[in-house]
Formats: structure tokens, C-alpha cells, sequence
């Protein structure tokens, strides 16, 4: 899924996978935040935006290039 703020501009983009414990019936795998504040790691590193969250990891990663949407 992709986020947009009301210029049209990504702010996060989102993977999904099937999982029928979960009530929705999925589960977040991936989550690109493109914008917004840096994060703040369970160890104390704070990690700029944009930044990927995934599923088993705790805390966040820089964003590779591949990972970021395309601009307009």
C-alpha cells in the first residue's frame, strides 16, 4: 500500500502478507517511511527518515535507494 500527503507526495509504503491469526487478516512485513521524524531505536540510535521497518526486527534501518518510491 502507499501512503500520499495532500500534495500527492509518498509518505510511507507498506508490504503485506496473509496471516490468519491476525484479525485484519494480514500482517505488516515491510514498512518504507519516506517522510515524517527520525526514529528512535530500543537501543537508543536514532535512525534519520526515511527508514524501513520489518517484521522481527526491532527498531529501524536506513532506507536503501531501491526502497524508495520513485519521484514524480
Amino acid at each position: 500500500s502507499i501512503k500520499r500527503d495532500a500534495d500527492g507526495n509518498t509518505t510511507n509504503t507498506a508490504t503485506y502478507t496473509a496471516n490468519p491469526k491476525n484479525p485484519s487478516g494480514f500482517q505488516e512485513t515491510k514498512r518504507v517511511d519516506v517522510t515524517g521524524k527520525p526514529h528512535r531505536n530500543p537501543d537508543g540510535k536514532v535512525v534519520p527518515t526515511p527508514h524501513v521497518k520489518e517484521a522481527g526486527q526491532k527498531g529501524v534501518r536506513p532506507a536503501r535507494p531501491d526502497e524508495l518510491p520513485r519521484k514524480k
